[in-house]
């Protein structure tokens, strides 16, 4: 690892932002106002709960240096949980029908339902590539399109994954939260989502 980048040594526990009380496509700017406005809440001498406010801005001062970086950032940036998934089919979580009497019955898709399902993994592709700009436009896109694609196949624990990143680097912290449990549903042992769930205190 190169010397001019910190170790990031916060636990999955830790949510920087949510400390921060920014959102996770905040500019640096935004940061550091942030971190001057909570300092000026939790410092202890201002702090009504000397106690309180000491923990606080034991916390608050950890999650500034190691956001007030490129690099240190980009470190925390890049914790598998904050990571997009790509499509993988054995993940729609569509069951074929199993029998002959099942597959008689099995409802036929429609000319447009079969449209639909060619496209799908281009149309995750590009809502995964939209959602990687980390930008409020493409974030906004990128939901959009994991919320249609959710219509073709609600049982896909990534789609729901995905859908949660999306809130969550928007800020919207309820939402990605709902989602994170919906994906933890659909896939008990989905790693990346019990620990964002985790980073929220949950």
């Amino acid at each position: 690892m190169a010397d001019n980048v910190k170790k990031d040594e916060t636990s999955i526990e830790t949510n920087l932002y949510r400390i921060l009380e920014v959102t996770p496509i905040a500019t640096f700017d935004e940061i550091h106002k942030s971190y001057r406005q909570l300092s000026k809440k939790y410092h202890p001498d201002l702090c009504e709960d000397k106690e309180l406010g000491a923990e606080k801005m034991k916390e608050i001062v950890a999650a500034f240096n190691q956001l007030k970086e490129k690099n240190s950032r980009d470190l925390y940036d890049s914790k598998k949980m904050f990571q997009f998934k790509n499509y993988k089919k054995d993940r729609s979580g569509i069951q074929e029908p199993k029998g002959f009497f099942a597959k008689l019955f099995a409802k036929k898709p429609t000319e447009k339902d079969l449209k639909k399902m060619k496209n799908f993994g281009e149309n995750f592709a590009t809502a995964v590539s939209l959602a990687k700009t980390r930008t409020p436009n493409g974030m906004s896109q990128a939901r959009d399109l994991f919320n249609d694609l959710l219509k073709i196949q609600p049982k896909n624990p990534d789609l729901h994954f995905n859908l949660g990143l999306s809130f969550y680097f928007s800020g919207d912290f309820p939402n990605a939260t709902i989602c994170f449990q919906n994906a933890l549903k659909l896939d008990p042992d989905f790693k990346e989502a019990a620990d964002l769930l985790k980073s929220f205190g949950i």
